[in-house]
This record gives C-alpha cells, sequence and structure tokens, in this order.
C-alpha cells in the first residue's frame, strides 16, 4: 500500500485531470502519480515516483476509509514494516498532511498526542504499548483487506490513453474511406448499358391499281 500521499479536495471527480495537473505544477512540484478519492467529500492523493512512489500500487488511507464504512473522523497511528503511519481523517476528510509514514516513534507519537487537543474523534487506534486510554488497536491488514483497493495511476497516463484512442478511430475511418473508394474504382462490376426498344412499324404493302380504274390525268 501506498502511505503519505498529498491530500486536496476535488471539486469535479468526474473529471479530475484539470485539477491533479494544476496542483501537481503549483503544490506539489515532481508529482507525477494520482489517486482519486470519491464520496461524500471527494480528494484526489498526489506522489513522486521518485520517492519511491509506483503505478498501481493501492493507497491505503483510501482503503481504511472506506473500509470504516460511515466513520466521518478518526485519528490512527498503526505500526507498519517502514515505521509508523499516522492517518487524521476529520469530518469526512483526509488532512492534507494527514497521511504521513514515519521513520522515528516518538515523532509519529507526538503527532497524535497533539491531535488528541481536537475533540470529538469517533475512532482512536494507536499502538497497544503505548497505552493510551481509548485507543484501540486493531489489525491494520484486516481494515485495508475490506476497503476499496484504488490504486495510483500516472498523472499523464490517463490523458495519453484518450488521445491514442482518438488517434486509432481516426486511422480506422480514414482506412474504410480509402477501402470504399478502391472498391468502387477497381472492384465493382461495370454496368450493362441500357438497351431501349425501338417500335418496329409495318409498312402496308403496296398494291397497283386496276388497269381500267387509271385516273385519266394519268394517261
Amino acid at each position: 500500500y501506498a502511505a503519505s500521499l498529498f491530500w486536496q479536495p476535488l471539486l469535479n471527480e468526474d473529471n479530475p485531470l484539470p485539477e491533479v495537473k494544476e496542483a501537481a505544477e503549483n503544490i506539489l512540484e515532481g508529482a507525477d502519480l494520482y489517486v482519486a478519492r470519491k464520496g461524500k467529500s471527494p480528494q484526489f492523493g498526489l506522489a513522486a515516483s521518485t520517492q519511491g512512489f509506483a503505478r498501481g500500487v493501492p493507497s491505503a488511507a483510501v482503503a481504511l476509509v472506506s473500509s470504516l464504512g460511515n466513520v466521518t473522523s478518526f485519528l490512527g497511528v498503526f505500526k507498519v514494516d517502514s515505521g509508523w503511519w499516522d492517518i487524521c481523517f476529520r469530518n469526512d476528510v483526509i488532512l492534507s498532511d494527514g497521511d504521513t509514514l514515519f521513520v522515528n516513534e516518538k515523532d509519529a507519537k507526538d503527532q497524535f498526542i497533539s491531535m488528541l487537543a481536537v475533540p470529538d474523534w469517533d475512532m482512536l487506534f494507536a499502538p497497544e504499548e503505548w497505552g493510551i486510554d481509548e485507543t484501540r488497536s486493531d489489525d491494520l491488514g484486516k481494515l485495508l483487506s475490506k476497503g476499496l483497493q484504488v490504486k495510483l495511476d500516472k498523472i499523464s497516463g490517463s490523458n495519453d490513453t484518450i488521445m491514442l484512442g482518438v488517434i486509432i478511430v481516426g486511422f480506422a475511418i480514414i482506412l474504410w474511406f480509402a477501402y470504399s473508394s478502391l472498391k468502387s474504382m477497381f472492384f465493382t462490376p461495370p454496368k450493362a448499358p441500357v438497351i431501349a426498344p425501338v417500335q418496329q412499324i409495318e409498312t402496308p404493302a403496296y398494291i397497283p391499281p386496276e388497269q381500267g380504274n387509271i385516273p385519266r390525268s394519268l394517261l
């Protein structure tokens, strides 16, 4: 799972790329990966492959938030292989710095204690050995497996795919027109000439007049 993403609100969840690109250029320079979180308060998270993130890895924050269902505010720190993961989800929003992987345990604990001053958390998660009241130490792996597996994608990859599709469709249309033209020129059999029937007019046979009836003017 990917942790330590930089989260921002998303206005248009149907077309997130314009907002994602603007944030990558102006807020988190070097970011080339993103993930979108849909719901009541849509968000997107940014990451940079130069920092070890990879396309196709699911977001830990999205998985955990979705696995907890209708919980709108929770605070937690989980011990993971690479350190201590701090997650802060408040009023249905992952805070911009609320998805952080700490290498040092003290830093993670100090961050957790400071956020405890904020009231009205629905759930609190912390390592059992910390001994903090009203916290729970659920198995993170089981929680993540129940949530949505929304994976990181390249910021430019989605547009490239769309453009490639447009090019392929356009090329197919050109080929179809070319084939139709060639077919009409070389493969269409010539049309048979139309011959109109000629009406036959019968000429009446000549009957010479009888000799006795020859008009006098002809004698």
